[in-house]
This record gives structure tokens, sequence and C-alpha cells, in this order.
């Protein structure tokens, strides 16, 4: 009973979820699940020794004075997973970085085996991407960046893009053929940037300034954010004014 309720509550969830985040929370939900399992046994436990209610009524008369096994087990999954839910997504807003803090530094290869740093592109605007090749919504938010490549450069972006639990053969298999006009440096990542910037949810997707600092931290943007937050990284334009030009006073006529 608790796992098809578990089964019909997250096929609801899907509906309204994102699958490539779906496949990043269901695998955090997996790794949770064995100690759910253990809660849910020991409230079972729990629930068999308390007396039965003689003087409680309840809102639903098919309950009678007394609500059956099943609808309590059903009502303690409920809350159960509504907890877990609500635990998994305030574990994600947590995770975002605060804008203006530094952003964390990691060392990772490249395609090519050669370490890079992404502090090597301190001085510069960083688009900092951490997904992977199979999610739709990774796949979007490159295909995304790419559209706007040619302004993104012009500006001054570098892309780096982190791959999740990829090898070097499926990311430039997935990157064969496709142009990002802007400077962009794809990663192999071994747990560092996972760590560091704790990633529930892909696409991830962080906007690095100048300085090293977070300006954006966060899930997937539109081009039309991405320019504007780009565009407010921008130094301000000065105009050259010209000198005026001195004209010699004219001679004073003779009398």
């Amino acid at each position: 009973m608790f796992c098809k309720f578990f089964f019909v509550l997250f096929v609801s969830f899907v509906v309204k979820t994102p699958f490539g985040c779906l496949l990043a929370l269901m695998q955090r939900l997996l790794r949770n699940f064995g100690s759910l399992r253990k809660v849910h046994k020991q409230t079972n436990l729990l629930i068999q020794k308390l007396p039965a209610p003689t003087h409680v009524r309840f809102s639903d008369p098919s309950e009678g004075l007394c609500p059956s096994k099943g609808n309590i087990m059903k009502k303690t999954g409920l809350l159960l997973l509504s907890a877990l839910l609500l635990f998994c997504f305030a574990n994600q807003s947590l995770a975002y970085l605060q804008v203006g803090s530094e952003a964390p530094d990691f060392k990772l290869v490249d395609l090519e085996g050669n370490k890079v740093r992404l502090s090597d592109y301190k001085g510069q605007i960083i688009i900092l991407q951490l997904g992977t090749t199979w999610c739709p919504d990774c796949v979007g938010q490159s295909a995304d960046l790419m559209k706007i490549g040619p302004t993104l450069k012009d500006q001054g972006v570098v892309l780096v893009d982190v791959f999740i639990q990829e090898n070097s053969r499926s990311v430039s298999k997935f990157l064969k053929g496709k142009d990002f006009v802007m400077p962009m440096v794809p990663l192999l990542d071994d747990g560092q940037a996972h760590r560091a910037y704790q990633v529930y949810l892909i696409p991830r997707l962080v906007i690095i300034d100048q300085q090293f600092r977070i300006v954006h931290d966060g899930l997937r943007l539109s081009n039309k954010a991405v320019q504007e937050k780009i565009a407010a990284l921008q130094p301000p334009v000065v105009q050259e004014v010209s000198a005026p030009v001195e004209t010699a006073a004219p001679c004073p006529q003779p009398q």
C-alpha cells in the first residue's frame, strides 16, 4: 500500500516538473528511501501498539468511530513523503550560493586531459553551467546559449561547461557540430564541482563577475534574463568629448 501511494504521488509530481530535474531528484529520493522504509516500519509498530480510540469522530462517515489501518497507513505515508519532498527542495534552495560571495574554485580536466581551474578565467565574465549530456533541460540551456553566443563573445564572456558523471567520449559526441562562438571550456567533473556547488537539480547555471564573485545562481535561465545580467556587468561607456577648437582673435583694424 505504501509503495502504491508513493507511485501515485510521484506520477502527479512528474506532470509539473521538468524531466531532467526529476531524474536528479529521483536519484536523491532513492538514496533516502532505505531510511524512509525504516521510519515507516517503526511508525507501523507504534500504531499497532496504540489503543483504538472510542470517542473520536472523523469527518469521513465511512471511517466510523475508528479509521481502518489502511487509511492510517495512507495518511502516514503521505505525511512522510511530503516531508521528504519538502526536505529535498529546501536543501536545493539552501544550496544556492549567496550573491556577492566568492565563487568556489575547482580544478578539473578538459577533453584533452589538461587540468583547468575555474579561477584561470578570473577577470572575465564566467557563465558556469553544470549538467549532463542526457538531461533535456541541460541540452535546452546549451542551445539557448549558442543562440546568443555572438553577443556574449563581444561582451567578454567565457562559458565553462562542467559535465557531471560523464566521460570524454560522450561529451565529445554531444559537442560535435556545435559552435558556441564565444570561448567554451568543457570540463569533466570528478566530484569537485558537484560538492563545491552542492548540485541537486540540473541544469545549474551560475554567473560569475570579473572579480570572481557570484552574480546569479539557480536553474535554467531564459536568453533575455542571461543578457540582462551580463549587460549589468559591462563597464560604463565613456563618451569622448572633443576639446573646443581655439580660434585666434581677429586683429584690430588700423585707424
